[in-house]
């Protein structure tokens, strides 16, 4: 599919902002070179990464989600960029000739998996003069990251954290959580920058320090995802004042454990979208109905099968967006079917639908589902994995069975 529209998208010449999100990238054998060929195309270079490009790129404002990138093969060949928010390749720093940076690179957002040290900091931040916003999400950092007076050496040729510097020249301040359990810990800035909290690693009460007025409302979380091992602290939750996307997973335990320990301690009306992938219809009808009707803001859910039949007997005019989710391999073939009564209860349900997206293998009766559309959709989204076509796939819909289908469709109704 990238072979047919990488020309048309080399014909945006005047091109200044682009942003890839990669979700789908594991399923690539070749990942590097997948992201090679797709940076290579998108930023208008010649056949490889290395900085000989025969024309620079123009591009000044790039986000790549969920691609590990080599920094400095992006400074060479993209020496206009403004801004820029990636994932950063480790080893790359380490074993990559250095490029300057961007004269202009005014806005800075990395995330880094590897080991991270005082010494790579300085390494990213070398000669960026520039620069304004700078964020960064570490998973596995030294000690000498948290060395204040350290870090005001490195932004003053370009933190403790309570010198002049960072309280009255700069008004930075940070706080630093640690749970007395796990023995987890983590410092941010503050106003907390991040739209997920990583609670998972909190296992009971934590200690938190400040620099600054003490916010203890993470109002930009608005992302919270909930499993079987999910922690149950009180102290944090009341923290989250914004909750917006809510994720449930994989068991029935999850789902109570939503029910009874999370709810009462988070604004459960401001949800805008939920997403429930467990398969089981074995949940108590009546609660899962009462939690969904509670979430007043509700305009994308996202559930199997199983679940969304849980719904039909009642109407859902808020919700918009729908997307219907890949039951596990151990449900019931009886849980995966839509009847041609459950789809009249589905469509007489969500009647407002505008947007629905599903798998190409989920087993909707899809004949039936299309022609029975009402005209409030229009937008409907088939996932199909990567390098498969329909000629290695028995299940691939085509363009051609659409065309026909709706055309069958067009044709009854005008009878």
């Amino acid at each position: 599919m990238w072979k047919s529209i990488k020309n048309d998208v080399k014909s945006l010449v005047s091109l200044t902002s682009l942003s890839i999100d990669s979700v789908d990238i594991f399923f690539v054998k070749d990942k590097k070179k997948f992201t090679l060929h797709l940076l290579t195309d998108l930023l208008f270079i010649s056949s490889s990464l290395n900085g000989d490009g025969e024309q620079p790129s123009s591009i000044e404002h790039l986000i790549l989600d969920n691609i590990r990138i080599n920094l400095y093969h992006i400074y060479s060949i993209a020496p206009v960029l403004r801004t820029l928010d990636t994932i950063i390749d480790s080893h790359s720093l380490n074993h990559t000739k250095h490029h300057f940076p961007p004269e202009f690179l005014a806005e800075l957002s990395i995330k880094f998996f590897g080991h991270f040290n005082l010494s790579t900091m300085k390494q990213i931040l070398h000669e960026m003069t520039r620069l304004v916003h700078l964020t960064i999400v570490v998973y596995d950092m030294y000690n000498d990251i948290i060395d204040g007076f350290a870090w005001e050496r490195i932004l003053t040729n370009i933190i403790t954290f309570k010198t002049p510097f960072w309280l009255d020249n700069k008004h930075w301040y940070v706080k630093y959580d640690r749970c007395t359990v796990s023995g987890f810990s983590l410092l941010y800035s503050i106003p907390y920058f991040n739209n997920t909290y990583p609670w998972v690693h909190i296992k009971g009460p934590i200690t938190t320090k400040s620099t600054g007025p003490d916010v203890l409302s993470l109002s930009n979380i608005n992302h919270l995802n909930v499993n079987c091992e999910s922690p149950i602290d009180t102290e944090i939750l009341c923290r989250f004042t914004n909750p917006q996307r809510l994720e449930v997973h994989y068991t029935e335990k999850s789902f109570y454990l939503l029910i009874h320990d999370i709810v009462p301690y988070i604004d459960i009306s401001k949800i805008t979208t939920f997403l429930i992938d467990s398969c089981r219809s074995t949940l108590d009808a009546d609660v899962f109905v009462r939690l969904l009707s509670s979430m007043s803001q509700l305009r994308s859910f996202g559930a199997t099968i199983a679940f969304l039949k849980l719904c039909f007997v009642y109407r859902w005019p808020h919700i918009s967006r729908l997307r219907i989710l890949d039951s596990f391999p151990s449900a019931e073939a009886t849980e995966k079917q839509l009847t041609l009564d459950d789809i009249n209860a589905f469509y007489h349900s969500f009647y407002h639908i505008e947007y629905v997206s599903f798998s190409h293998d989920t087993d909707l009766n899809l004949a039936k589902f299309i022609n029975n559309m009402p005209p409030t959709i229009f937008t409907i989204v088939i996932y199909h994995p990567i390098n498969v076509t329909a000629a290695t796939s028995g299940g691939f819909i085509t363009r051609n069975w659409l065309e026909q289908t709706f055309f069958i469709h067009v044709m009854n109704s005008m009878i």
